[in-house]
């Protein structure tokens, strides 16, 4: 004689735990993913405020050529705070504007890039024009620690520099 088989009702357990780990290992792809995600987003601002950053100083000379030798500065310099030539009633030469400039300019970078720096460099151009390449480097420690790419595995991760190039005559 034929015992009746009973039909499964509901989902057996096997099921149910298969299931929420199937599920848990998608939900932490998803969070690794958002991670690296706000990672890169904070390497790009960091990317556009230097380059905001360095077309200012390059109009900046480019709007007092007359001293543009004055505003050559290396990484390792600081600044001269000089004249504050900002406001109404300033009154400056151009040398005491151009002075003004790379201080209020490194302190910009200062402020908007972590262990920011910036560098001018000038050099002679054809014709009588100076090529001047303006040099940012900050530390993004933050978009590169763990990254796949990165070459150094447990040491400090070296600082990012960013070059730009403009002339003047």
């Amino acid at each position: 004689m034929l015992i009746p088989q009973k039909k499964q009702q509901g989902v057996g357990l096997i099921e149910v735990l298969t299931s929420m780990l199937v599920l848990s290992i998608g939900v932490l792809g998803m969070i690794s993913v958002q991670s690296r995600s706000v990672q890169f987003n904070q390497g790009a601002m960091y990317e556009s405020k230097a380059a905001v950053l360095a077309n200012d100083i390059m109009d900046r000379i480019r709007a007092n050529p007359d001293q543009a030798s004055r505003y050559r500065i290396t990484l390792g310099e600081s600044a001269s705070q000089g004249t504050d030539c900002f406001g109404a009633g300033a009154n400056c030469t151009e040398s005491n504007m151009a002075d003004y400039d790379v201080a209020s300019w490194r302190t910009e970078i200062a402020e908007n890039l972590p262990s920011g720096l910036g560098e001018v460099i000038e050099m002679p151009g054809a014709g009588g024009t100076s090529i001047f390449i303006v040099t940012i480097q900050y530390q993004d420690s933050r978009a590169e620690d763990g990254s796949a790419f990165s070459v150094n595995s447990g040491d400090e991760t070296p600082p990012k520099q960013l070059s730009f190039r403009t002339t003047i005559r």
